[in-house]
C-alpha cells in the first residue's frame, strides 16, 4: 500500500512538473490568474514535491533497514530528521516565494561557515 501511495504522490508530482515548466502551464495560469495565485499553484508544487520526496526515502529507508537489520525506532528517528529538513527546506523555500531573503541566506551561509570550521 505504501509503493502505491509513493508512486501516486511521485506521478502527481511529474504530471504537475511537465504541465507546469515543460508543455507552458506556467503562461496559462500567468495568463488569467494573479499574482497571488499563481503563488498559491507554486506552493502546491512546492508541498506535492515534499511529500512525495519523503514517501519515497520513507520507503527507501525502510528497504534499507530491512537489508541491514536496523531496528525500527532507529527508522523512525532517521525519518523525524528528514521530516524536520524537509520541512525546513520548503519553510524557506515558501519564504523566499513571498519575501526577499538574501539577507537571510547571508546569515545562514556565515554562521553555517563558522559551525563547520
Amino acid at each position: 500500500m505504501k509503493k502505491k501511495l509513493v508512486w501516486l504522490w511521485l506521478s502527481m508530482m511529474v504530471v504537475l512538473v511537465i504541465w507546469h515548466h515543460a508543455l507552458g502551464g506556467q503562461a496559462v495560469v500567468g495568463a488569467w490568474l494573479h499574482e497571488d495565485a499563481r503563488k498559491a499553484v507554486f506552493l502546491g508544487l512546492l508541498t506535492t514535491s515534499l511529500l512525495a520526496l519523503y514517501a519515497f526515502v520513507s520507503v527507501l529507508l525502510a528497504s534499507f533497514a530491512r537489508r541491514t537489520g536496523a531496528k525500527e525506532g532507529e527508522v523512525k528517528m532517521i525519518l523525524g530528521v528528514v521530516k524536520g529538513v524537509l520541512f525546513f527546506v520548503g519553510f524557506l523555500t515558501a519564504l523566499s516565494e513571498f519575501f526577499s531573503l538574501g539577507t537571510l541566506g547571508t546569515i545562514f551561509a556565515a554562521f553555517g561557515g563558522m559551525f563547520l570550521g
